[in-house]
């Protein structure tokens, strides 16, 4: 009886000490923890662009910067002063094409503005831009695409209606019943509605970016199978009484991207300008964004 819990005594002792050895093995292998730093991009001018016509262009610029660094620097909130910092409002702009070279004016808010540079179907744009604030500089070029033309579009209004919490709520949405012809090739295209109505300093950048952010409608031939692409598209922030202009342009498979990717990571200007552009397909040399010519085509309505 005394040799077996001996024997059993034995052997449990046995156990446990190579348990602790193996465990006290493992912990002295657990490595020392190790700071990490994570290097900055380096500061870049962030680029983007409008049309009004067939020839004003607007080109707003504003710095890049880290998503960490606006979280402690603002407290998460978009104030004045982190506005001034990413805006630029200190830059020489220029456009060169066949005509020669184009300064673009300064009014305010990153925004430039050229009133006088017809754009020429097939010919190739070159944008420069110079922050002398930075001495940060970007490049890029556009192509002028053919442009496409409406077969039809109208509007019309709809009510909607939601119940939330045993409550009705209604509105009304403008409907653009739009349809036009595919270019002949693999095309894309994106849909725009303006409100043509200045503000009281008559800011002319306010027709683009002074609304509550009318979204952008962009399409692909590769997901209609006919040859004429149609569609309805919804605006909320649209009445009776309004001017607005409908535009269709076609536009660069580059631009599209850019253009489709924003569009699932923001749904305003100021979120846009809060994203991280370094994500975005880009055409932008030394900086980020997209610079993009095109030539709209056009349909003004008085909302009724």
């Amino acid at each position: 009886m005394y040799s077996f819990f001996s024997s059993r005594f034995n052997n449990s002792s046995v156990f446990l000490i190579g348990l602790l050895f193996l465990l006290s093995s493992m912990s002295a292998c657990i490595p020392e923890p190790v700071e990490i730093s994570i290097p900055q991009l380096e500061p870049s001018l962030v680029v983007a662009s409008q049309i009004l016509g067939d020839q004003i262009i607007f080109v707003q610029l504003s710095r890049s910067f880290g998503a960490l660094e606006f979280s402690e620097s603002n407290g998460d909130t978009l104030s004045n002063d982190f506005l001034d910092q990413i805006l630029v409002d200190s830059a020489r702009v220029t456009v060169a094409y066949r005509d020669g070279v184009d300064t673009l004016i300064n009014i305010g808010g990153g925004f430039y503005v050229t009133a006088f540079t017809p754009l020429y179907e097939g010919d190739t744009y070159m944008l420069s831009v110079y922050d002398s604030a930075t001495g940060l500089e970007a490049f890029a070029q556009s192509e002028v695409l053919p442009i496409a033309n409406w077969e039809n579009v109208d509007y019309f209004f709809e009510a909607q209606s939601l119940t939330f919490n045993d409550t009705l709520f209604t509105d009304t949405v403008l409907q653009i019943a739009a349809s036009w012809q595919d270019l002949v090739g693999e095309s894309y295209y994106m849909v725009n509605a303006y409100k043509l109505s200045l503000t009281d300093n008559g800011d002319p950048s306010d027709i683009f970016f002074g609304q509550a952010g009318p979204p952008t409608y962009t399409y692909s031939d590769q997901l209609f199978p006919n040859a004429v692409i149609a569609d309805t598209i919804p605006y909320t922030n649209f009445q009776q009484g309004d001017t607005i202009a409908v535009a269709l342009s076609h536009i660069s498979k580059g631009y599209y991207e850019y253009l489709t990717t924003r569009q699932r990571s923001a749904t305003s200007l100021f979120a846009n300008l809060l994203a991280e552009p370094v994500n975005y397909p880009t055409n932008v040399d030394r900086g980020y964004g997209f610079f993009n010519l095109h030539l709209p085509s056009v349909q003004l309505f008085i909302l009724e």
